[in-house]
């Protein structure tokens, strides 16, 4: 891993004083900002995937359609077995 920059040092910064404050949202555009910076870099990556996961960003949006639920008398049975 190369040394890291100083423009994503300074956004992790601000990374780290958002996310102490409670703004999620903020910290995650400065997490990446420092990952645009240093798109190598491990530890910006994995932050950036935490944090999202934090937002609710990993989350299903609430106008995409779920499944169609299957219908009560649809009956899928592997079989019957008959002992004498």
């Amino acid at each position: 891993m190369d040394a890291p920059t100083r423009a994503g040092v300074t956004e992790f910064e601000g990374y780290l004083r958002h996310l102490h404050d409670g703004d999620k949202f903020v910290a995650l555009a400065h997490i990446r900002r420092a990952l645009n910076a240093e798109p190598k870099n491990p530890f910006y990556l994995s932050y950036v995937g935490f944090l999202s996961a934090g937002c609710g960003l990993d989350r299903p949006r609430p106008r995409q359609r779920e499944a169609p639920k299957k219908s009560a008398h649809s009956r899928t049975e592997t079989g019957n077995f008959y002992f004498a």
